[in-house]
């Protein structure tokens, strides 16, 4: 083999997977910011804070970031990428308010009237999701981004 070309590989083979990477992601707002979470806050309800990434019913994308958290109150940005299967063809993202009620479950409504909850794991560091419109509950799973 002649040299650089294992080099070559490797940036050839990191610009495939940073492609597929970006073609996942869902869009986001130009002044999103994550508040860490106050002192007095309980753990299981701060832990939400950060960012979050995964699948609706394995087949859309969706990054949930929560802002904020005031007490039950929390501020969260709801970003969405494509499905042609489902035809969403427009990814989008929406900030609603959220709560976090006495089961530790965060929950929202969006513009569009779906009702989304998340629950989350032992360990924290996934969440179990919910994604309720018109009747028709869609499930994912989504772990936390660093």
């Amino acid at each position: 083999m002649r040299p650089g070309v294992p080099m070559i590989t490797l940036a050839v083979l990191l610009g495939v997977v940073g492609l597929a990477v970006a073609q996942s992601s869902t869009p986001m707002p130009l002044d999103l910011k994550v508040i860490p979470p106050g002192e007095g806050l309980p753990r299981a309800t701060a832990a939400f804070s950060g960012t979050w990434v995964g699948l609706w019913g394995n087949q859309l994308d969706h990054t949930l970031v929560v802002e904020n958290i005031e007490g039950a109150t929390a501020q969260i940005v709801y970003s969405w990428g494509t499905a042609p299967a489902w035809n969403i063809r427009n990814p989008g993202f929406v900030r609603v308010k959220a709560t976090i009620n006495e089961d530790n479950i965060l929950q929202a409504t969006l513009d569009n009237g779906a009702e989304v909850a998340y629950k989350l794991s032992r360990d924290q560091q996934s969440l179990s999701g919910q994604y309720i419109l018109r009747g028709r509950p869609t499930l994912g799973t989504f772990t936390r981004q660093k």
